[in-house]
């Protein structure tokens, strides 16, 4: 099913480049203004250049191909040449009454396969591009990469309001656009940095979601702003992510560690339990590490 994904997602690619292809052919021919039998025909005679150039890409075994590689370009080059080759015997061969649509103009067959090389060529090259990088990732995470997108999750949070706490972290910003990606009803982000909850809902608006996303600026250590918090939007579900992340940081300032980290945590689990939050959820992040730190 996913190969069958990637073809249709190639071809769809690939005639995309060839229609940008075939108008900037015509508007380098033209001087960018409309040709004489109108836009309406070239588009009619683009379906002969497109079956023409696609038969080719896959007689020469192009269309198997995902990128492109040097030893590649010979078989792409070989592809539109001949399809060059039959565009031009058409044009040449037909007759001009009625066979209009059909054989298009020596200069833009020309232009049109140089141009059509040049893009499908270019979108094959980020294609592989974006292949490569992929697959680097995977391979130094030493795993694919997680989308939270099971059913059980989905039943979890679809339709309700999800509080997540540190949502301007780098943990708590990707809890909370999966959350909403996963038909959450509302999103409270709450955060205790101003500038990091600004970009977090920046980001959230851009994505435009279907989940209403509330940013709310408020310190998990302040008891009372918890419970005003949770009595005004009765959260379901805390994903529980603030917490300072930063070893070395910490070990210079256990104190501050133990207070934001173990009795913030507490504390927020005490009131919830008071709200009848259903589910609290502890976020683990990096503070598990090999040797044991303060952490």
């Amino acid at each position: 099913m996913k190969n069958r994904v990637s073809s249709i997602a190639l071809a769809l690619c690939d005639s995309a480049a060839m229609a940008a292809a075939y108008a900037a052919a015509f508007m380098l021919r033209f001087d960018f203004r409309e040709p004489m039998w109108g836009w309406g025909a070239v588009w009619v005679s683009f379906a002969t250049v497109w079956f023409v150039q696609t038969l080719s890409l896959a007689a020469f075994g192009c269309t198997k191909r995902r990128g492109i590689r040097p030893l590649d370009l010979p078989r792409f080059a070989a592809a539109f040449t001949v399809s060059c080759t039959i565009l031009l015997a058409l044009r040449a061969l037909l007759p001009d009454v009625g066979w209009l649509f059909i054989r298009p103009p020596y200069t833009i067959s020309f232009l049109n396969t140089f141009f059509a090389a040049a893009f499908v060529g270019a979108t094959r090259y980020l294609a592989a591009a974006y292949n490569t990088a992929r697959q680097q990732t995977e391979a130094l995470l030493h795993r694919e990469e997680s989308i939270a997108d099971t059913e059980d999750v989905v039943r979890l949070l679809a339709g309700k309001c999800v509080m997540v706490t540190g949502a301007g972290g780098s943990i708590g910003s990707e809890i909370v656009r999966q959350c909403a990606l996963c038909g959450a009803g509302e999103v409270l982000m709450v955060e205790r940095s101003e500038h990091a909850l600004y970009e977090i809902d920046r980001r959230m608006r851009a994505l435009n979601t279907n989940a209403r996303c509330v940013p709310v600026l408020a310190d998990v250590n302040d008891t009372a702003r918890m419970r005003d918090i949770l009595a005004r939007h009765k959260p379901q579900t805390i994903l529980h992510a603030a917490a300072y992340k930063h070893v070395p940081m910490v070990e210079m300032h256990p104190l501050e560690g133990l207070r934001n980290n173990t009795l913030a945590t507490r504390l927020l689990g005490e009131v919830a339990v008071e709200a009848g939050v259903e589910r609290f959820v502890m976020i683990s992040t990096d503070k598990a590490v090999n040797p044991v730190s303060a952490m």
